[in-house]
């Protein structure tokens, strides 16, 4: 909020001057200088936020979102129009269903465009990515070179505020990178709350037993992501324990923002994905991903580097309506 109060209007002055404004001196059409308005507004609002936001992300959760502005020019007039429509149908659809239930399509049309287009750009490479995290006496003394950059009068000294905070960053980033090395066997159980996830590094393999939680978000991109990146962003394993959200919520982000050579389910969980959304989707991320999905049951060995993983239960025939049974 602190940005958007005092960094979008220099943004706007410094870089955004050639975009044509709301102003009758300009003598262009009134729909020109309205467009060229928002256009210029939301865009400083966006690059003000993301300048200021890196340094206390890069603390807080070691990534960055390079795509933020030109992905939230996109997202917002679809969000606005989602919003508009739902608060009235939440409101009157308490009173009066009947009168409300044509807005019910409108709305599932535009949050399902936003969530495509967040999708596509996590395919495409443009979601968060994992540098590692800084300190955060680096993070304020970015901040303000900054403030500065973006608030000094003198050409000189923005310029050198400019360069100053992108070394900082650098500097801290290339130093929170440094790989990681770990004795023969290495277990790592991650704090994501509900659910499960552990990690197996084995020699030079990394195997990740489960990957969800149900009651934190951001698993993905805030514990898992940056722990594989910092370890050649290569999973050679995933053993998905049975379909239950809180198991599994999280590996549809891990494959498509790091590499998943194989994954190992049981054949109820295949099934599953007929009647559970959630289910469908991690498995065609997977296979769009080029993860190879293999069914294990009861008796069955898997060999991965110097280990050999032995299924104890179920069998293969085995199902109930219980996922946790499985």
């Amino acid at each position: 909020m602190l940005a958007l109060r005092h960094l979008s209007s220099p943004v706007r002055t410094l870089w955004l001057n050639w975009i044509p404004t709301d102003d009758p001196r300009n003598q262009l059409p009134v729909w020109v200088g309205i467009a060229g308005e928002f256009l210029s507004r939301s865009v400083a609002s966006g690059c003000a936020a993301f300048l200021a936001s890196v340094p206390v992300v890069l603390a807080h959760f070691g990534s960055m979102q390079p795509y933020a502005v030109p992905l939230t020019l996109l997202c917002t007039p679809l969000s606005t129009v989602t919003l508009a429509l739902a608060y009235p149908k939440a409101v009157i659809g308490s009173i009066w269903p009947p009168i409300v239930a044509p807005l019910g399509p409108l709305v599932w049309l535009f949050a399902w465009l936003q969530v495509k287009l967040v999708e596509f750009a996590s395919d495409i490479g443009a979601g968060s990515i994992p540098v590692g995290k800084i300190h955060w006496t680096v993070a304020g003394a970015a901040l303000v070179c900054v403030v500065g950059a973006l608030r000094l009068r003198r050409r000189g000294f923005r310029a050198v505020a400019w360069v100053t905070s992108a070394l900082i960053v650098a500097l801290a980033c290339s130093r929170a990178q440094r790989p990681v090395t770990h004795a023969p066997l290495t277990c790592t159980m991650f704090a994501i709350g509900d659910g499960t996830s552990i990690a197996l590094e084995i020699g030079t393999n990394t195997v990740l037993f489960d990957g969800g939680s149900s009651s934190m978000g951001d698993v993905a991109s805030r514990v898992l992501v940056p722990w594989i990146a910092q370890r050649g962003g290569l999973v050679n394993a995933v053993f998905i324990s049975h379909p239950n959200i809180d198991h599994l919520s999280a590996l549809a982000d891990v494959a498509r923002l790091t590499r998943i050579e194989r994954a190992y389910v049981h054949p109820s969980f295949i099934e599953a994905a007929s009647t559970a959304p959630a289910i469908a989707k991690l498995l065609d991320v997977l296979r769009e991903r080029s993860t190879e999905i293999i069914t294990i049951a009861k008796g069955d060995c898997v060999r991965i580097g110097d280990s050999v993983w032995t299924v104890l239960w179920p069998d293969a025939g085995f199902r109930s309506r219980r996922e946790n049974d499985l």
